[in-house]
């Protein structure tokens, strides 16, 4: 079987530098302002179960959760409506790159979870590690702060940790795959560990 990422060489590839004004204002959408204390982001949230259980067990932290889909933002929205005592939770609808874009000022996340992204095998530009975004992204994560990033993809674990050690500078934190005992935090994990399909975490600091 052919691996989806085998034509893919990262250290053979420049990435461009992010345009910030080539991104647009994402329309109808108030401005935030960044709470007090450490605030968190989930970029293509699903629909909902890892921040409403994140945002449940870290009171004392604040998540931003952002999903594109408008199906999935509604489920999430749904789910969110039972769970009217959670103050620490901001749903977005909206393309995280234009959000984060024209909403978030330089270092003011202290994590960010990227988890079970679209592999995107057909399209090498589209995946997180090789998008120009990655330059804002990191921007706006501060000194110290981490992403975490899982995967049931080997091939696209590798390349992420690569191109987060070697492209962006990043500090590998964690490289491990996750025990099929442990709570999953989505549904993609939940199927992916029930199925004994092996899956991924690796976590990265931010000098």
């Amino acid at each position: 079987m052919t691996c989806l990422f085998d034509s893919f060489q990262l250290k053979k590839t420049m990435i461009r530098s992010f345009k910030e004004n080539y991104v647009s204002r994402p329309s109808n959408l108030p401005i935030f302002v960044v709470p007090e204390g450490p605030v968190d982001l989930e970029i293509g949230c699903g629909v909902g179960l890892h921040p409403i259980k994140y945002a449940q067990q870290n009171p004392n932290r604040f998540l931003i959760a952002i999903e594109k889909t408008r199906n999935k933002y509604e489920k999430f929205q749904r789910r969110l409506e039972h769970h009217s005592q959670i103050n620490n939770l901001h749903a977005v609808h909206a393309d995280a790159v234009a959000w984060v874009t024209h909403f978030l000022v330089p270092n003011s996340i202290s994590r960010c979870f990227i988890l079970y992204p679209n592999p995107n095998p057909k399209n090498q530009a589209r995946r997180w590690i090789r998008m120009p975004f990655m330059e804002k992204l990191l921007e706006v994560i501060k000194p110290g702060g981490e992403i975490i990033f899982r995967t049931n993809e080997k091939p696209y674990i590798d390349e992420v940790l690569f191109g987060a050690e070697h492209q962006w500078r990043l500090h590998i934190l964690t490289n491990r795959i996750i025990p099929g005992n442990e709570t999953p935090l989505t549904h993609f994990e939940k199927k992916y560990l029930m199925r004994n399909e092996v899956c991924y975490e690796a976590r990265f600091q931010k000098p």
